[in-house]
């Protein structure tokens, strides 16, 4: 058996195959498994090599000197990662049926070459770095470093390089340093350009920006873009998160603005609207930047102050500061905390942690108030309990007054919670919701008899911050049209009959700058041949639509000329049959192309007289469906529908990089931080990869 021939197939490029001899059976050596002897037949007699060996897993010839195998042995564990510990001698002891059984599959593999999977992969030489496998497996780890926002020294970590090396043997895992300094960059450069693209495409662009102080004292201003695009959906990109070395003063705030906008090319026919918070040195800012207006201020923060406001009315402090108390003592106490549960358990009620506030949040203010409220069983129980109550020192509980306060604030805040839950959406238009919902809230906070003297002074106070807000005539004129816009609250119902009329007609004003044509407007509509008899309507006329009381539009009517090129004289078709037999009796009477501003007036007309959509209803979607209806109304729709609200994109920015620059990586350079937030926002996975190892 030990002479047995066996023929090995080659590889790919030498499709004749190898003849090998086994070796004798006297060779114990376990390395005999992968090797034998190559042989030829010369004159009808076989002539045996042997001072070289052949593997049978690549089939290269190896040296050999009589009785030595470390060449062999060094050849398995080099190219195929197969250490000599390993191997088994062909000739182990086979006096079992199941040694025999398995000596026959392990002969048969090492004839056929065949290995079992992580052999095979062992058997392999390593990728080289420029391989299409390892770039996209590097690739797939910078995706995973960016978008899930892990450190770049977790690819030194053992668990992660166990990982992969169970998964790909053959990947070699790229230094730290070039996943940061080269990598990451190349990555970042190549999703920056697509952003551009985007950015490039788009008609009309709104910002917002906002400020914040890394854990490392490191002050930072970030820059967000938000547009629709062709296919009437909401779109938007954070840009840039740029360190502000100087002091924030308005100037510099207007400098880094301007240069954001040069920067990422938002330049338009129009200037370009931005959101931010009411802080003073912003709103400066603002005033000062080139071509950066209208300036709305945050509808959230707006909302903040106004509430904060409410809340901080003696009484209504007095009982949060007693809440307040009560949360921190379970906080604290490991004991409050486990009966509070058993007592939770035993009433039925959610297994909810208590919430403690953030005092200048007012809206975790009402998140503290109202699980307390819902706790209040669970929470009176546990203090009366023996093993809290030897622990309970000085806490004042709340009484049956404050706790009916605590009800009552609940029940003044909840709808302000709920608007600014709604604003906060950023894959909708929320800046035609500014306007009505602002009046809405008006109408809820006012002075009801069945009020205490504790709830009409919070909403008091409340409104008396709220009211004077959005009052500059440019931008609140700017919000009415934003809302006229908006297939949802085009009815204006918060506005008398002249403002409505006026915010149409001042729609009808920006004609020019969203046609680049020169606007005469017209006072008085077209006189009508009063005298002359109607014309029938023909099929594909205008109808006359219903004309509201929102604004007396002139007579307009739109027929078009035959189309001569359809109407040849020549051919006999439906159309000149029926010039023939009518021509002298039904005259079409057609009339000159209308400027901008009368086609726009048109489209206002036709536009008021659609029913409102829904308030679930899609704004954009709606305008997508009819802006061959409405071309010019559309696009400018896109425009103002474009506009965020609130700065709240920019501020959960703030978020993300508490989570980036974190206590252990507050080292981070302020490129690296800017890289790995525009990375984390706008890393689209799979694509962008994909495109990284083309």
């Amino acid at each position: 058996m030990a002479d047995k021939a066996v023929s090995v197939e080659g590889g790919e490029e030498n499709n004749n195959d190898i003849k090998i001899r086994e070796p004798p059976a006297s060779f114990r050596s376990g390395v005999w498994k992968h090797f034998g002897f190559r042989f030829n037949v010369h004159n009808g007699k076989e002539v045996v090599e042997k001072e070289k060996t052949v593997c049978k897993l690549c089939h290269n010839d190896v040296s050999y000197k009589s009785g030595n195998t470390s060449n062999m042995s060094t050849h398995l564990k080099r190219k195929h990662g197969i250490g000599f510990s390993s191997t088994v001698s062909p000739s182990a002891s086979s006096n079992s049926k199941s040694d025999t059984s398995v000596s026959t599959v392990t002969k048969a593999n090492t004839v056929t070459g065949q290995l079992r999977l992580q052999e095979t992969f062992a058997c392999q030489s390593k990728f080289s770095n420029n391989s299409p496998r390892a770039r996209a497996i590097t690739m797939a780890i910078a995706g995973f470093i960016a978008k899930d926002m892990r450190p770049y020294s977790v690819i030194e970590n053992i668990g992660f390089q166990h990982l992969l090396k169970t998964l790909e043997p053959r990947y070699s895992i790229p230094s730290r340093a070039h996943f940061s300094t080269k990598i990451m960059p190349t990555l970042g450069d190549l999703v920056r350009g697509r952003v551009k693209e985007n950015l490039k495409s788009a008609e009309y662009l709104g910002l917002t920006t906002d400020g914040w102080t890394s854990r490392s004292t490191q002050s930072f201003i970030t820059v967000t873009a938000h547009f629709v695009d062709q296919d009437y959906k909401f779109a938007n990109f954070i840009l840039q998160t740029r360190q502000l070395k100087e002091s924030h003063t308005a100037a510099n705030l207007a400098k880094v603005l301007e240069e954001s906008v040069n920067e990422w090319g938002l330049k338009r026919d129009l200037p370009t609207p931005v959101t931010t918070d009411n802080a003073s040195n912003i709103v400066a800012g603002i005033s000062l930047a080139e071509d950066i207006q209208p300036h709305i201020r945050c509808f959230a923060h707006t909302l903040n102050l106004a509430t904060q406001r409410g809340i901080n009315v003696n009484q209504v402090d007095r009982v949060l500061g007693r809440v307040r108390r009560v949360v921190s003592f379970f906080h604290k106490s490991t004991t409050a905390t486990s009966v509070l549960k058993s007592k939770q358990e035993l009433l039925e009620l959610p297994q909810h942690k208590l919430i403690m506030d953030v005092p200048t949040r007012w809206n975790s203010s009402y998140d503290m108030a109202e699980r307390y409220v819902e706790q209040q069983p669970a929470i009176f129980a546990t203090l009366m309990s023996k093993d809290v109550k030897k622990n309970v020192k000085d806490l004042v509980t709340l009484t049956d007054d404050d706790n009916g306060i605590l009800e009552d604030m609940i029940r003044i805040l909840k709808p302000i919670k709920t608007v600014t839950t709604l604003m906060c959406d950023t894959k909708h238009p929320t800046l035609s919701l500014i306007h009505p919902l602002k009046e809405l809230l008006t109408l809820q906070l006012k002075e009801q008899e069945q009020d205490n003297s504790v709830i009409k002074a919070m909403k008091a106070a409340i409104l008396k911050d709220l009211r004077p807000r959005y009052t500059d005539p440019d931008i609140y004129n700017f919000l009415l049209q934003s809302s006229a816009l908006d297939p949802r609250f085009k009815t204006l119902p918060y506005i008398s009959e002249e403002q409505r009329r006026e915010v149409f007609h001042s729609l009808t004003l920006r004609a020019d700058q969203f046609d680049n044509q020169k606007v005469v407007v017209k006072e008085e509509p077209i006189e009508t041949d009063v005298d002359a008899p109607p014309l029938p309507t023909l099929h594909g006329e205008c109808q006359e639509l219903p004309v509201t009381d929102a604004m007396a539009p002139p007579t307009l009517t739109i027929e078009e000329p035959p189309d001569k090129r359809k109407c040849r004289p020549t051919e006999m078709t439906p159309c000149t049959a029926l010039d023939d037999l009518f021509g002298d009796v039904f005259v079409t009477r057609v009339e000159a192309p209308k400027s901008a501003t009368e086609q726009l007036e048109l489209e206002i007309i036709n536009y008021k007289s659609e029913a409102s959509i829904a308030m679930s209803s899609d704004p954009l979607a709606w305008w997508n469906s009819k802006k061959s209806v409405y071309p010019k109304l559309s696009k400018m729709a896109k425009y103002y529908l474009s506009i965020p609200a609130t700065s709240v994109p920019s501020e959960r920015v703030f978020s993300t990089a508490g989570d980036i620059v974190t206590a252990q990586r507050a080292a981070l350079s302020p490129e690296h931080v800017d890289l790995l937030i525009f990375l984390k926002s706008n890393l689209i996975i799979p694509d962008d990869l994909l495109h990284g190892t083309a």
